[in-house]
């Protein structure tokens, strides 16, 4: 029974809580509005922090012997091993030690993954230079290749300060371009009057070409035959003057048409 009794009593005091991280990350936010003359922030986080526990935190809290708790680091440990069941740890102390960058994921989302698992577990115990170290092997070939121009070399080479600031300034600048680049283009509507104003344009042009046609057609059939002198056809269409059993001048055959239209014509006579 007792060994129960424990567990319920742990079960309500981690009810507390929305979940351990998020109480500290909360608690870290106030202690940053905080600040007093010759008081380092670890004092002030260490002498406030049990004001944010209650019942059963706040007393397991006050049965920790006393002096093993000197520093913020120790304390937040310490809470966080106590409330932060261990097979959460495990399974995000794992995802952050097999990092990789999926595939088309951009360096600055890849940064972004990575911090939030770092921040989802805090007490993950590894050391500055294995969490860069860790990232930077995870990353696809052609971004570790682009980090190390960035760096003027390998990124390792750099002390763990400078090539943290270099991947954060990297996936920001990464982030504005990408946003730039990625502006909705103007489709829809007006992709679809350009195709109409294209398309009124080609049908405007074969309209004139189909008027061309028409006005030469139409010119053809007024022109009088220098041959037959009839309207309607040209010369070089006219039966008379291409028959091929006419012998005759072409002068011969003016004369002759030309007789034939006085004698036809009532006026003549």
């Amino acid at each position: 029974m007792g060994d129960q009794e424990n567990q319920g009593n742990q079960d309500r005091s981690l009810k507390e809580f929305a979940s351990p991280t998020t109480h500290s990350s909360i608690f870290l936010e106030y202690c940053d509005t905080l600040k007093m003359n010759g008081v380092s922030d670890d004092a002030i986080k260490l002498r406030l922090f049990p004001f944010s526990l209650r019942d059963k935190a706040r007393a397991w809290l006050q049965s920790l012997p006393p002096g093993s708790i000197t520093t913020w680091d120790q304390l937040s440990e310490a809470f966080l091993a106590k409330y932060f069941p261990p097979s959460k740890t495990a399974q995000l102390r794992n995802q952050i030690t097999t990092f990789t960058q999926k595939e088309g994921e951009s360096l600055y989302d890849a940064w972004e993954r990575y911090k939030d698992l770092l921040r989802m577990c805090p007490h993950h115990g590894l050391e500055d230079w294995l969490i860069i170290h860790t990232f930077y092997n995870g990353l696809l070939y052609n971004t570790r290749m682009t980090v190390d121009a960035a760096a003027g070399g390998a990124l390792m080479n750099k002390s763990v300060r400078d090539a943290k600031q270099l991947i954060e300034d990297m996936a920001q600048n990464h982030f504005q371009w990408s946003g730039e680049r990625s502006l909705p283009k103007k489709s829809g509507r007006y992709d679809v009057d350009a195709l109409d104003h294209i398309a009124s344009r080609v049908d405007a042009l074969f309209q004139k070409f189909d008027k061309m046609s028409m006005n030469s057609v139409a010119s053809n059939s007024t022109t009088n035959c220098e041959i037959c002198g009839i309207n309607g056809h040209p010369a070089v269409e006219c039966q008379i003057g291409n028959s091929p059993s006419s012998d005759a001048p072409l002068s011969e055959h003016v004369n002759y048409m030309n007789n034939f239209n006085q004698k036809g014509d009532p006026s003549s006579e």
